[in-house]
């Protein structure tokens, strides 16, 4: 049964139409009736584009569009996968033409070994292929292009090499293979007709993540009068660092002036407060459609504030609370979710998940804390410290932090305090060098007796200077010290969990394994997920987690278009939820941090819990209240 709103979209099939759907409303439903609402009025289904964002998507609606309509086949597809069908009908290529991902990944990795620590390499490749998929998709020229970690130089570097390395192998990539379909649809005219003439209809979903190559795209094949449908939420546009432009839709009506809008603004997900507040954030922003978005469902539903003093202590809250809710029956480990702007606020959930048994998974990868060249300098040191030091250990930390000792001095060595000194003799080091030796020495002794990891890192850090040391480092390397600071403190945030160092490692060995399970598991537990990877899910509740300026909206966002992409984002992750929701923020003086200003914007005082009406009472000790 469509609501009057939907069944207008639905029997809404000549022409151009824009259809607004806000989240929750039907819009995959509406999409699927519409196409057999044209199969029944004997339009082919071979005469229909309909394209999606994912191949999931497309897989999920063709199986949907099958079982309604009683086994008729309706071709449903991402528009690299279009574009590839028509390449290879029309002009010969094959998969040998096109480069994998794999291939890409390879050739990028290999570039920058020995350029970058091995703990960041595998984040570095990944945003180099991000850049050069946005510099394509943009058609900017990689010169001015750099990336969070990559700078100018480096990122042109790897984007020229990785050009003639498919020039050498004659093929092409995903982001080639559009602009190459596009400058065939403007070059060639037989083609272009020939494509006008099979596909009468183009239904685009997901409309406001397209970039301005798969609009034109869209454009052409549909032509200046043809019928194009096409859905999506401006306010949910969050792909910005994949090229995507909302404005692309928002200007739909302009490239279109005889087209009809339709909004589906009713949500049928949430309850009546959530999407209260997601209303009062969004219309902050002013580049977006105006809207009148309502929730169909009249139950007030639960939104709590939740304040904590460091990463360990909220997600310690949240076990507490989800295991609260699971053991009364009230919940179960799958309708849970904990949403998060940048995967790294995942670790200490992950770490806490594991430690108290409670079943997860995650949407993407997460570099585990533990490949981080600090992680591995406190290792070294515990290592030597505790007797089983390994080959490498003592170079590692000869300079950690420096004590102007040459490396080539020490090859070959283990800790021995005669040896070290017999040979920073015969390496003629200068006596304030000699005695920095020493001093090493005598702290590695001292660190021998520190069983307990907050005193091991107390000492480590504060007379043995290690923390101090990262500020130098910092300023050598021209980084952001504030970097290394978080890493530290995870670090000693964790380790403080543990009575003994050997407790710890112990620890840290289990955590490597279930982490690399809860990245590849099947989808069963709790969700961990940043704010991108929950983009069309739900959850009976969800955390929204780390509710910081600086985290929420991100640090690096600073144009008054990257601030309104931030607002979408926290938009997009305080929808997910159908009854309860949970916006969680740290309030650490020691890091100075501030409640993020949605919670301003939404109308929630950060301090006290809230739902729906402010005359509400909620018990805070009744935990989800569900």
């Amino acid at each position: 049964m469509l609501s009057k709103e939907q069944e207008r979209a639905a029997y809404a099939i000549d022409g151009q139409v824009l259809v607004v759907a806000c989240p929750g409303s039907g819009k995959t439903t509406t999409i699927i009736q519409r196409a057999l609402n044209m199969v029944n009025r004997g339009i082919d289904p071979n005469s229909m584009i309909n394209i999606t964002f994912t191949k999931a998507a497309a897989e999920e609606m063709a199986k949907r569009f099958e079982k309604l309509s009683g086994g008729i086949k309706m071709p449903f597809s991402t528009i690299h996968a279009f574009c590839y069908r028509q390449l290879c009908s029309e002009y010969g290529y094959t998969q040998d033409d096109i480069i994998k991902e794999s291939e890409k990944w390879i050739y990028i990795l290999d570039h920058l070994k020995g350029k970058a620590a091995p703990a960041q390499v595998e984040d570095m490749v990944k945003e180099a292929m991000e850049g050069i998929s946005f510099v394509k998709n943009k058609e900017l020229s990689a010169k001015a292009f750099q990336t969070e970690k990559i700078d100018k130089q480096s990122f042109l570097d790897i984007f020229k090499g990785y050009e003639a390395y498919k020039e050498k192998l004659h093929k092409i990539d995903f982001d080639d293979m559009l602009i190459v379909f596009r400058d065939k649809l403007v070059s060639d005219k037989a083609f272009l007709e020939k494509l006008w003439k099979k596909y009468k209809y183009v239904t685009v979903d997901e409309f406001q993540d397209v970039n301005k190559i798969q609009a034109d795209i869209c454009y052409m094949i549909a032509g200046p009068e043809g019928n194009i449908f096409i859905v999506g939420d401006d306010d949910q546009s969050i792909y910005r660092f994949r090229a995507a432009e909302s404005k692309i839709m928002l200007d739909f009506e302009k490239t279109y002036p005889k087209c009809i809008r339709i909004d589906l603004d009713t949500n049928y997900r949430s309850c009546e407060s959530i999407i209260t507040i997601a209303d009062n954030l969004i219309q902050n922003n002013k580049t977006r459609f105006p809207k009148d978005f309502k929730a169909f469902r009249k139950e007030e539903g639960i939104i709590y504030t939740l304040k904590s003093e460091t990463g360990f202590d909220q997600a310690k809250k949240i076990v507490r609370e989800i295991k609260d809710a699971v053991s009364k029956k009230k919940l179960e480990y799958n309708d849970i979710a904990i949403l998060f702007r940048t995967n790294n606020l995942s670790l200490p959930l992950a770490a806490i998940f594991i430690k108290e048994n409670i079943p997860f998974y995650m949407t993407e990868r997460v570099a585990s804390i533990h490949q981080d060249p600090i992680f591995s300098d406190i290792k070294a040191y515990y290592q030597i410290a505790s007797g089983q030091e390994r080959r490498g250990d003592l170079q590692k930390i000869l300079n950690k932090p420096s004590r102007y000792l040459p490396a080539d001095a020490f090859l070959d060595i283990n800790f021995d305090e005669v040896k070290l000194l017999k040979a920073a003799d015969n390496a003629n080091l200068k006596p304030f060098a000699r005695e920095k030796l020493k001093d090493m020495c005598w702290d590695i002794r001292a660190l021998k007796d520190r069983k307990n990891p907050k005193e091991f890192l107390n000492y480590l850090m504060g007379p043995m200077e290690y923390r101090s040391g990262l500020k130098k480092t910092a300023e050598y390397l021209n980084k952001d010290v504030n970097e290394y600071y978080e890493v530290l403190d995870e670090l000693i945030a964790e380790a403080s969990e543990f009575k003994t160092m050997k407790e710890w490692f112990e620890y840290i060995e289990t955590y490597e394994v279930r982490l690399k399970e809860a990245s590849k598991k099947k989808k069963e537990g709790v969700c961990l997920s940043t704010f991108h990877g929950s983009k069309g899910l739900e959850w009976k509740c969800v955390f929204v987690i780390n509710i910081n300026e600086k985290v929420t909206p991100y640090v690096k966002a600073v144009t008054e278009e990257e601030l309104e992409e931030e607002r979408r984002m926290f938009y997009v992750a305080i929808t997910r939820a159908k009854d309860i929701l949970y916006l969680s923020y740290l309030s650490s003086m020691q890091k100075e941090s501030i409640p993020s200003r949605y919670f301003e914007e939404m109308g929630i005082e950060a301090d006290e819990p809230f739902a729906g009406e402010k005359d509400l009472k909620l018990d805070e000790n009744k935990g989800l209240g569900v």
